[in-house]
């Protein structure tokens, strides 16, 4: 069946997108006519929306179902695993874990979507007028890495490569579809105006695991998740997924820091992928669990059985697993360093928060006869910024390299640094 279920005579082609950027086109309810449940400008809409008197313009001979299923179709075609799509209502479990990891503490200082917790729930906040949404699952997985060098620095296989510019582009296509026949869209990608989880749970992609993480299918929890908000009234295509999980608990068991309780949350604060990526101090307890690791943590989407290896991607020569700490270190200028971790979160692109990970990865896996490294450490003490100078020092002790620690100490004017050293002096 043609997605016009009848020809029109006569009748215009329809309206073709100006561009697929993700808000410039995007036409809001009137204020007269707006939903009780859209946010009014000035009070937390969405940025880039405007208020209008014009509505876009929808084929009437639209087939809403044919629709549906062509997107799915173009979603899959374009590389995604799964696609999904589920009613633009408000997800009351979705808000409910937010409460509840709030309530227990267990956000710790995230913002991202649990700034605005209810929005993120609520997609009908996102595109005025909201009837339903795609949710598409975009893999991640790599073949693991050779061996790296002695102190090569880890870096999570979700970091490897970036792969959110193909995972948007195949999103805008799909936007660009729906706005061909005259539908508002907007793509939502880890962009914190959506939780990706709860969409993807309501769109069948898959249930969550004990991890938190969602399990879509044979690739399990390594994808990323994305969405397509529209006004068009697109059936849902599957019931939510059952549990897959059973009895397995080898996620909550490889946490090197025990931050998952099985129960699908996950403690932020006990996260060796949040607390490397926050911009204050690595709390002196977790810098051992780090290891090797200097971005991310790969424990509790390696663990899960749920995948099957014969869908891993193949490793691209482009792909980065692993850095040199030392080198990292060594390096004065901040843009340098940010260039060389291009496509990691580095909050507030303070270049401070990769070295000071660098230098606990060195106290964790230098040798403690390794020169270099121990004059990387030793300037990094004297002359890094106080968060770098706290945990060069630590690692400095780490390595035996009291006289590093001492000569620190002996100018350290900081309290901030003082205080960090008597932690674990």
């Amino acid at each position: 069946m043609s997605i016009r279920a009848r020809s029109v005579a006569g009748s215009a082609a329809p309206p073709t997108p100006c561009d697929d950027e993700l808000v410039t086109d995007l036409l809001p309810w009137p204020t007269a006519r707006r939903p009780a449940h859209a946010s009014a400008p000035g009070d937390g809409a969405v940025a880039g929306e405007v208020d209008s008197d014009v509505d876009p313009v929808v084929d009437p001979a639209v087939d809403t179902v044919t629709l549906a299923q062509r997107l799915v179709s173009e979603a899959r075609a374009a590389g995604a695993v799964a696609c999904g799509v589920a009613t633009a209502a408000v997800w009351p479990e979705g808000r409910e874990a937010f409460r509840d990891a709030i309530r227990r503490g267990l956000a710790s200082d995230i913002t991202m979507t649990y700034r605005n917790w209810r929005r993120a729930t609520d997609p009908r906040d996102a595109v005025p007028g909201a009837q339903s949404l795609l949710v598409a699952a975009w893999p991640t997985r790599r073949h693991p890495a050779a061996a790296a060098p002695g102190r090569a620095a880890r870096v999570a296989r979700y970091a490897w490569h970036d792969p959110y510019p193909d995972f948007r582009g195949a999103l805008r296509q799909l936007a660009t579809t729906l706005k061909t026949y005259g539908f508002r869209a907007r793509v939502l990608c880890d962009d914190n105006v959506l939780n990706d989880r709860a969409a993807a749970i309501a769109a069948g992609l898959g249930p969550r695991g004990k991890s938190g993480n969602i399990l879509v299918g044979s690739w399990g929890p390594h994808v990323l998740l994305g969405s397509v908000v529209t006004n068009a009234a697109l059936r849902a295509t599957t019931e939510p997924a059952a549990d897959v999980c059973g009895t397995c608990t080898r996620c909550v068991r490889w946490c090197p820091t025990g931050a998952l309780a099985g129960d699908g949350s996950l403690d932020a604060r006990r996260c060796l992928a949040w607390l490397g990526q926050r911009g204050v101090s690595i709390p002196v307890e977790f810098r051992r669990a780090m290891g090797s690791r200097i971005y991310g943590c790969d424990e509790c989407t390696d663990a899960c059985p749920s995948d099957v290896a014969s869908n891993w991607g193949a490793a691209d020569r482009a792909d980065r697993p692993s850095i040199d700490p030392v080198w990292l270190l060594e390096l004065d200028d901040d843009d340098a360093v940010l260039a060389a971790v291009s496509g990691w979160y580095v909050p507030r692109r303070d270049a401070d928060v990769v070295r000071r990970n660098a230098a606990v990865v060195i106290g964790n896996t230098a040798d403690p006869n390794d020169r270099r490294a121990r004059a990387a450490i030793s300037h990094a003490v004297l002359y890094g910024g106080a968060q770098v100078r706290a945990h060069s020092m630590w690692a400095a002790a780490q390595l035996g390299w009291l006289e590093v620690v001492a000569d620190g100490l002996a100018r350290e004017t900081d309290p901030g640094v003082w205080a960090d050293a008597r932690t674990w002096l």
